[in-house]
């Protein structure tokens, strides 16, 4: 019961983050740190490492200034609780726009609809 406490209270950050970014065109980092607290809270009670494995190469996107530190602190949370599939279609979905618009365009905006999709297709097991 826990664990889906926690995935809905980051779902719903990512919901909130997503609104931020459209509108302001950024992540506030009072959405993206609690969020990303509740996945390593998260981690031990599922068991679920596998999540981590997004990090380094979230970090490096914001390093090489391919998407903002809330983009990616958010990212890193979603890829925590919901796999790294999650957080890879985000960052697909707004690499994608991006490259249509020829302008970057918000990333953590594509987290909530990946989520919704990802599950409605029962790949990331959210029960």
């Amino acid at each position: 019961m826990p664990e889906l406490a926690l995935k809905a209270a980051i779902f719903a950050a990512a919901v909130a983050a997503a609104a931020f970014d459209v509108r302001r065109r950024r992540v506030p980092n009072r959405i993206s740190l609690p969020a990303l607290a509740a996945s390593l809270i998260l981690i031990p009670l599922s068991g679920r490492w596998e999540g981590l494995l997004a990090w380094p190469v979230l970090y490096a996107a914001w390093s090489a200034g391919w998407i903002g530190g809330g983009d990616a602190k958010l990212l890193m949370a979603v890829s925590t609780a919901f796999g790294v599939e999650a957080a890879a279609a985000s960052l697909a979905a707004a690499g994608l726009a991006a490259w249509a618009a020829r302008r970057p365009v918000p990333g953590a905006a594509f987290a909530p609809a990946a989520i919704l999709i990802l599950e409605a297709a029962g790949w990331l097991g959210w029960r």
